[in-house]
């Protein structure tokens, strides 16, 4: 199964998640133009920029020869809300129709039951996953808010991106490994070495609002957060445990 590029703290870790339930899962590179282009050719351009992304990072891995379409599924999140978050699945299957892959499924990673998706081939065993999705969630949020404030700190310059991909690695190894109760004990060590390549120094902060995907992907958003760090300020990254919780408390 193949599925788009979301963002570089949670990416990651979902191979490593999907294994764990039994699927073999593949997350593709960061989207780039050849995936705008592509988008707007098997798409059209008034549907949401993210979307057209998505689409264009699937064509794109095709038209690459990297996959053999009639060997993979494509997978898709699907939260049953407004916009793409209902219509991705229709949307990505007529492109790859119309893009000469007819053999190519799509499978959707459905939220609930409040979409009416028959996949009898593809179940999640949700009572397995959850716990574990739950703690890879906080767990990428924690490296996301720590390398933000360390990186415009950092003692050397790449010291605190060194530190996040290392953990990220070690995270996903002990999900994959069936330990990820373990993640909490890593967290509080990544804290202590985040802290020891930082200077004490105050910085400027600006949080990045909107779009979930804008917000979340560097090339969705140009790389308004790249761009600020290199300015001195502290971006407060949005994490992706308030956008799970916000559905209780509306």
């Amino acid at each position: 199964i193949i599925i788009p590029f979301f963002t570089s703290f949670i990416s990651p870790l979902l191979p490593a998640l999907m294994r764990v339930v039994g699927y073999d899962v593949e997350s593709l590179p960061i989207s780039n133009d050849v995936s705008a282009e592509w988008g707007l050719k098997y798409a059209n351009n008034e549907v949401c920029y993210p979307a057209t992304l998505i689409i264009g990072d699937i064509i794109k891995a095709f038209k690459e020869g990297r996959y053999n379409p009639s060997e993979v599924a494509v997978g898709i999140t699907q939260t049953g809300g407004q916009c793409r978050a209902s219509n991705y699945l229709p949307m990505l299957k007529k492109a790859l129709v119309d893009a000469g892959y007819t053999d190519t499924p799509v499978i959707s990673l459905t939220f609930g039951d409040n979409l009416d998706n028959d996949q009898s081939a593809f179940k999640i065993d949700w009572v397995k996953m959850l716990p574990i999705a739950l703690r890879a969630v906080l767990y990428s949020d924690c490296i996301n808010k720590m390398y933000h404030a360390a990186v415009v700190r950092e003692k050397e310059a790449g010291m605190a991106n060194d530190l996040r991909v290392v953990y990220l690695q070690m995270g996903a190894e002990l999900i994959e490994k069936g330990k990820s109760k373990e993640l909490y004990q890593y967290l509080e060590i990544a804290t202590k070495e985040f802290n020891s390549i930082c200077n004490d120094i105050e910085r400027p902060k600006v949080g990045v609002v909107g779009e979930i995907y804008l917000k979340f992907n560097s090339f969705a958003q140009r790389n308004i957060v790249d761009w600020l760090v290199e300015q001195h300020i502290e971006v407060v990254p949005s994490v992706l445990t308030d956008f799970f919780t916000q559905a209780f408390v509306n």
